[in-house]
């Protein structure tokens, strides 16, 4: 969650401890104020988000929901059975610090916006659901704001006034917070919702023609032919369109967009896939094994360098003995024809041998 988010995810959370008045009716173990409690607590809790869901799940207060907790609470003896006893005090304490601690202590670390100076503001929001964006996407969204801002300066004639980014965050989404001249600054704003109201007449067209288009069509651009200076009416023109097309290009948003728009700038507004870091591009690329090396082609080697006298070869008995090489395997044919001999010398051979007993054997009378 960015800091924006986590501010007021705790703060809703500590105004619902307080309408509901668990932490009081914990405290009393009064079995009325218990279950009107509970009940208010239940009802106003359908209004959270994500990050109000967040809060209570990493507070401890979840149990707050169940209805058993709450029966137990409401039990005959409760105040005097230390199994029981125990999980409401650890709660009272949960609902405490949610209700008085941590609000102070948010503000204490992170210094929300209170509206000060808002007109000289400029959020802009970095969509991300899936995958984080590539450094290329975040340098795009400041340059267009830059030159935006720069466009709409020359525009109300205030060619001076510079644009500067004071504050940056990220957790889902990213965010950026620029601060400049407050009437540079809410023409900027009115620009880009301008250009969103167009997006989404043509929301079935996001091509790159459609997108130029709908830059071109945009009212500031009447405002522009005011320039008496004809070569700063054509770079201010030119300004306007390049970063719009930039803005729509890197897929940003801005607060006031979220807060009137019927549909969803993340659909809209998508970059383009290499926008984003996938988890394949992410991970440690993987190391390849060298191939062996080919053999060059006989036809290309090099000549043969000449003869050298070496000295004469050991002689055979000194040699080191040949490994004894594997036999080598018996085919099918082979096999059968092996099989065959045997069996046929096996059955000729007791033939002779039982002609023989019979001949040598003595007539019987």
């Amino acid at each position: 969650m960015r800091r924006v988010e986590i501010i007021q995810a705790a703060q809703n959370v500590a105004e619902t401890l307080v309408s509901s008045n668990v932490m009081g009716a914990l405290a009393r173990m009064d079995t009325t104020e218990l279950v009107c409690a509970h009940a208010d607590w239940v009802a106003r809790r359908q209004s959270f988000g994500a990050p109000e869901e967040r809060v209570v799940g990493v507070l401890g207060l979840s149990q707050l929901d169940d209805p058993g907790f709450c029966a137990k609470t409401l039990s005959d003896g409760a105040n005097e059975d230390p199994q029981l006893l125990g999980p409401i005090s650890e709660m009272h304490r949960h609902a405490r610090f949610a209700q008085d601690e941590l609000p102070t202590l948010l503000a204490s670390l992170l210094v929300a916006d209170d509206g000060e100076g808002a007109d000289g503001k400029l959020t802009v929001l970095v969509l991300e659901d899936e995958a984080p964006s590539t450094p290329a996407r975040l340098a795009l969204v400041l340059s267009a704001i830059d030159t935006l801002y720069r466009a709409c300066a020359r525009v109300v004639g205030k060619s001076d006034a510079r644009v500067s980014v004071v504050a940056c965050d990220s957790g889902g989404d990213k965010s950026f917070e620029f601060a400049g001249d407050p009437v540079v600054i809410g023409k900027t704003k009115d620009v880009l919702l301008s250009f969103w109201d167009r997006v989404v007449f043509y929301r079935e067209d996001r091509t790159e023609e459609r997108m130029r288009m709908i830059a071109e069509s945009l009212p500031i651009l009447e405002d522009v032919k005011t320039i008496k200076e004809s070569a700063a009416a054509d770079g201010a023109r030119k300004q306007v369109i390049e970063s719009v097309m930039q803005f729509a290009e890197a897929g940003a948003s801005i607060p006031e967009i979220q807060d009137v728009a019927a549909y969803d700038p993340r659909q809209l507004m998508r970059p383009k896939p290499e926008m984003f870091v996938t988890a394949s591009e992410g991970s440690a690329p993987v190391a390849t094994v060298p191939a062996e090396p080919v053999a060059a082609p006989a036809a290309e080697t090099a000549p043969a360098a000449p003869a050298v006298e070496t000295a004469p070869a050991a002689p055979a008995a000194e040699a080191a003995p040949a490994k004894e090489s594997e036999p080598a395997p018996i085919n099918g044919d082979e096999l059968r024809r092996i099989v065959a001999a045997k069996v046929d010398k096996v059955l000729h051979g007791a033939e002779a041998k039982g002609d023989a007993k019979d001949e040598n054997a003595k007539p019987v009378e």
